[in-house]
């Protein structure tokens, strides 16, 4: 299984469904209560993408990267619109001794807290191609430069390890690693205009791994 650090290059439509998905089992008790035991720690995300009277150059575009991933063997990426961008996100607190942090998110309500770890650090470039984002990190809200970043696996090395009790903060756009979720791509021929097929199809994804290794850089 190969990573490609490639977007799909076209766009999809209105009609876009997506988001994270949990699983819960649940067990009905005598009493009219149930016993639920979550079987994820963390969630998966799938991903539906309509693309609705598109033309056969960008239909090409889809179906290069089916091909080239062929159906659901590799990994590549995609960027969630309802959510890409971390703003002063929480990822760790400075014990004096540690370098190394997996950037998160952190989602709070009525003060109970999840956090879900965030690794590809990419933006969708010219014909799809991954561009690394640009990432800012903050240690007891001072920006700090001397850090490796790892876009890949969404990690952060600083080159002397935070202080003790110091907050890091992080800033940046983000993407998902993700892989076709079916061996098929159907695809509709619905009209002809401007002497090509308009056609019309949906593309289903599910969220995967990261890379084991990486190419760091630093910011």
């Amino acid at each position: 299984m190969a990573h490609l650090y490639a977007f799909i290059p076209a766009c999809e439509s209105y009609g876009w469904a997506g988001g994270p998905e949990f699983k819960t089992e649940i067990d009905g008790l005598r009493s009219g209560r149930n016993r639920r035991n979550g079987q994820w720690d963390l969630p998966k995300y799938k991903f539906s993408l309509p693309f609705r009277n598109i033309g056969q150059s960008e239909y090409a575009t889809i179906l290069n990267q089916f091909l080239v991933c062929k159906g659901q063997l590799h990994t590549f990426l995609y960027r969630n619109r309802l959510d890409d961008v971390a703003i002063d996100e929480p990822f760790g607190i400075g014990d004096g001794t540690t370098k190394e942090f997996q950037l998160s998110k952190v989602s709070l309500v009525d003060g109970v807290s999840f956090e879900r770890p965030v690794f590809a650090l990419f933006v969708p470039g010219a014909g799809g191609a991954a561009e690394e984002a640009h990432v800012s990190v903050s240690a007891a809200g001072a920006p700090v430069s001397a850090v490796s970043i790892d876009h890949d696996r969404g990690r952060v090395v600083f080159d002397t390890a935070p202080a003790l009790g110091a907050a890091l903060t992080w800033s940046g756009r983000f993407a998902h690693w993700v892989r076709f979720a079916q061996d098929w791509l159907p695809f509709s021929i619905d009209n002809y205009s401007a002497d090509e097929y308009v056609t019309n199809g949906t593309v289903d994804l599910v969220d995967d791994q990261p890379p084991e290794s990486s190419r760091s850089s630093a910011i």
